[in-house]
């Protein structure tokens, strides 16, 4: 199981770690997830976000640049941003938080086993591209 943490501005990566870390080096440890996923954004590949990994023995997942996201996670993310981006009614964070809220229950559970199942559809569409990029 992997632990998914991308989109991050590097000037927010030290602020992350000492804020994060030590709530997710027990998690990873604990043998709830054995791989530490991220994309290979500048912030990521940092000598100093490579450093804090290391010291904390957190393996990551090798991940090529400008890779084809395959996460399902991503793809239901989208999926709930294209249900907000609907509605009109969202005028703060607390409008946000609660229409998120709205929309995840919502959300049906073909929509999720969808993406689940649609994983091993793109990962050999991903190999048949040669790891170019393929929808």
């Amino acid at each position: 199981m992997g632990l998914l943490l991308e989109g991050i501005r590097a000037s927010d990566v030290a602020r992350l770690f000492d804020t994060i870390l030590p709530a997710v080096v027990p998690y990873i440890h604990s043998g709830n997830a054995d791989v530490f996923q991220q994309n290979n954004a500048r912030c990521h590949t940092a000598r100093y976000t490579r450093n804090i990994l290391a010291a904390s023995n957190i393996n990551t997942l090798e991940w090529t640049s400008r890779s084809p996201d395959l996460s399902p996670i991503r793809h239901m993310l989208d999926h709930l941003g294209r249900q907000l981006r609907e509605r009109n009614n969202v005028n703060n964070v607390n409008d946000l938080e609660r229409a998120l809220h709205e929309e995840w229950a919502h959300t049906p559970l073909r929509v999720i086993r969808r993406l689940i199942n649609s994983c091993r559809r793109r990962c050999f569409a991903v190999i048949q591209a040669r790891c170019g990029h393929k929808r």
